[in-house]
């Protein structure tokens, strides 16, 4: 993480940052990129309300598509696109030389996923895999719990979270994990 902030806190004059999927994971990670004083230059959407969103919240601009060159044109991307465009889109953004944040999963299957690393070395990049959910206090919580074998194997799985700016009129303290587990 501390090697991605250093890609973020290059002199503004050089760095040219491009976001690639205007949804709500990529409009948060524009919003933080605003807050840090680190604007990307452009954010790239097929969804014209999507881009129009960007557009007038944040005042950049946002593109349909994303050109051959557009790699070329930036130092790093933040991919936050559909799971399925994830490795092409890390791929070619690492062959252009550019730095790389990729919301999960990195990739829907592992074709191609060894090359990555050795490409990001050789080129001295920075490339991250963004895990949202992987510090948050419920599933640290999980974690836990299953590796204390508390609930014993597990065989299948499923999590259903509710956040207060996810649903309207929720709360985010409203954690229904394991309050089996809580009962002294």
């Amino acid at each position: 993480m501390q090697q991605w902030r250093a890609v973020l806190s290059s002199d503004p004059a050089v760095r040219r940052l491009v976001v690639l999927g205007c949804g709500s994971v990529g409009r948060r990670h524009i919003r933080n990129l605003m807050h840090l004083k680190s604007p990307p230059c452009v954010a790239i959407d097929p969804n014209p309300e999507s881009r129009a969103l960007v557009e007038r919240e944040f005042g950049i601009p946002a593109k349909d598509r994303l050109t051959r060159t557009a790699f070329e044109e930036c130092d790093a991307v933040i991919i936050s696109s559909p799971s399925s465009l994830h490795f092409a889109q890390a791929k070619s953004a690492v062959d252009a030389g550019c730095h790389v944040f990729v919301e999960k999963p990195l990739a829907t299957s592992l074709d191609g996923l060894a090359d990555l690393i050795p490409a990001l070395e050789t080129k001295r990049l920075v490339g991250f895999v963004g895990s949202n959910w992987k510090f948050h206090p419920s599933f640290q919580r999980m974690k836990g719990v299953l590796e204390k074998g508390l609930i014993g194997k597990i065989t299948s799985a499923r999590c259903q979270i509710r956040l207060h700016d996810v649903v309207p009129g929720t709360d985010s303290r409203d954690w229904l994990f394991f309050r089996a587990c809580e009962q002294p």
